[in-house]
């Protein structure tokens, strides 16, 4: 029998012509019929049979199952030109068996913008619908890759392989493991925005960072999940936690498990593939239908509730709340005071809250697709914390004087070197009616020619705030409510402590009774 590198490719057919579609079109389409398998198509030649006939027995065992399949481009690289040859001819076969099913070329691909020009065409060659691809070189340089409306582009953020946590895991100046940015920024940040959808690598060995990672992709982000079979990764948590809100987004990966599936005889058969292929698809659709049919809280209200049981619990802590009867800034009376100025003393609790201050100027940008010139400090309250933030992020700093103007020196309102036209990020530790926040936009920075490009706050205590600001044009995000501090003292019996009559006059205030 002749040899691998002698056997020459069957002719390649071309579908010119024909309508093409859409990456999520087609994931849609599968996803509807139940379908989450993807089959990995890895496979090594021998003296029995060529790369390519390897590969043809597993996509005939498995058509009618898999929603997707996924050749690992270095198993038909290692073979040169004769290698990708079979490559082509094998996504051809499988575009004229089933047009309707996605094909990934797995190349974990990227560099700078003239060479990802060159990959982008390769994959046109290649016809393949979906690509790997590294994120190291940053969303700008890989635009090239994502311009294509009908291809998909998924983009490694948490690897299966052991070891992954060298680098992903490592902590960047935020304070979030580096994995979690590349998810960020490849759902939500506008340089990863070129006109394709977008996916990410999700590796089911790392089983509890896959809800985490649905939380902060958000719904329209497809996750890749491989590592399930040989590997060992945890299908069960896999599925539940790459769910969108709609029950699907995800594809779950199974290579070798299914490729290399022996029969009793130990000999690998187009039925001991279908077989195992069967095998992995039904545990999916039933860990699939369970967690249809039994929703939990999903992943951002389970973070909701444990990050306001944990701050609320700081904040009794070291008595930034206060309970009695206090005259607020804007001259109302209210039974509870949040003094957040406390956190300060607490290494603990100041650091928790510098890195809350953090996340929520990184998302405010994220929303917004802006980043400011400056981080500035709400004066007096958001001094301290505006310092912390622009040290951690490594951005410029100013501060808005309190007060008027120096009778003395430069007489400037807003300290530090800046120029006219520049923007903030205003810091404030709470609003209520934001009448703080506008005081400093209009009488500081305005004044000293400095625009607003958003606030921030660690408690948004009214909801007249949010409407103010809105009004005002001004983007904000804040951390907690203060009906959702109440709901967590509530909930932990804290609140109950205070006795019944406070416990009534501060439910009454919130307008609960």
């Amino acid at each position: 029998m002749s040899t691998e590198l002698e056997q020459a490719p069957q002719e390649i057919h071309t579908m010119e012509g024909m309508e093409q579609l859409g990456a999520l079109d087609m994931l849609e389409a599968r996803w509807t019929e139940g379908k989450f398998l993807c089959v990995g198509l890895d496979v090594v030649a021998d003296e029995s049979a060529t790369l390519f006939e390897k590969a043809q027995m597993i996509v005939d065992a498995t058509r009618d199952i898999a929603a997707a399949y996924k050749p690992n481009d270095a198993f038909y690289a290692s073979l040169g030109s004769n290698g990708i040859a079979q490559m082509e001819q094998l996504v051809d076969y499988v575009k004229n068996l089933a047009t309707e099913i996605l094909v990934i070329w797995d190349s974990k691909r990227a560099d700078i913008a003239n060479t990802n020009n060159g990959y982008a065409k390769q994959r046109e060659l290649l016809r393949a619908d979906s690509m790997t691809i590294q994120p190291y070189l940053g969303g700008i340089a890989v635009e090239p890759l994502l311009t294509d409306p009908n291809k998909l582009g998924i983009v490694l953020a948490h690897t299966s392989n052991p070891g992954a946590d060298e680098f992903q895991h490592l902590q960047l100046q935020s304070g979030e493991p580096l994995w979690e940015r590349v998810v960020k920024n490849v759902a939500h940040d506008h340089r990863w925005k070129h006109g394709s959808p977008v996916g990410i690598v999700m590796g089911a060995t790392y089983p509890d960072l896959i809800a985490r990672a649905r939380y902060l992709a958000g719904n329209e982000t497809v996750m890749l999940v491989p590592g399930i079979g040989k590997q060992g990764g945890d299908l069960e948590a896999s599925v539940w936690g790459a769910m969108n809100d709609s029950g699907t987004g995800f594809l779950i990966n199974v290579s070798s498990g299914i490729s290399g599936a022996e029969d009793s005889n130990g000999v690998v058969t187009e039925e001991s593939i279908r077989q195992a292929a069967i095998s992995y698809d039904q545990d999916i659709k039933r860990v699939h239908q369970e967690a249809l049919n039994n929703p939990g809280p999903s992943y951002y209200a389970r973070s909701i509730f444990e990050f306001d049981s944990k701050l609320v619990a700081t904040m009794v802590d070291v008595d930034v709340l206060r309970f009695g009867e206090f005259r607020l800034r804007s001259g109302a009376f209210a039974p509870v005071y949040i003094d957040n100025r406390n956190f300060i003393t607490e290494p603990m609790a100041r650091n928790n809250v510098a890195q809350l201050f953090v996340d929520l100027v990184l998302r405010q940008e994220a929303n917004t697709g802006v980043q400011a010139d400056y981080i500035a400090g709400n004066p007096q309250s958001g001094l301290t914390w505006a310092a912390l933030v622009a040290d951690r992020l490594g951005r410029k700093l100013v501060q808005p004087r309190a007060g008027g103007t120096k009778d003395h020196g430069t007489g400037k309102l807003v300290e530090g070197v800046y120029q006219e036209g520049e923007s903030v990020t205003l810091i404030e530790d709470l609003v209520t009616t934001a009448a703080s926040v506008f005081e400093t936009v209009d009488e500081k920075l305005v004044p000293s020619g400095l625009g607003i490009a958003g606030a921030v706050s660690l408690v948004c205590r009214d909801q007249l705030g949010l409407k103010n600001l809105a009004e005002r044009g001004i983007p904000y995000e804040h951390a907690i409510t203060l009906p959702r501090i109440m709901d967590a003292l509530i909930l932990s019996g804290k609140l109950e402590e205070q006795g019944s009559a406070m416990e009534n006059m501060v439910l009454t205030y919130l307008g609960r009774k």
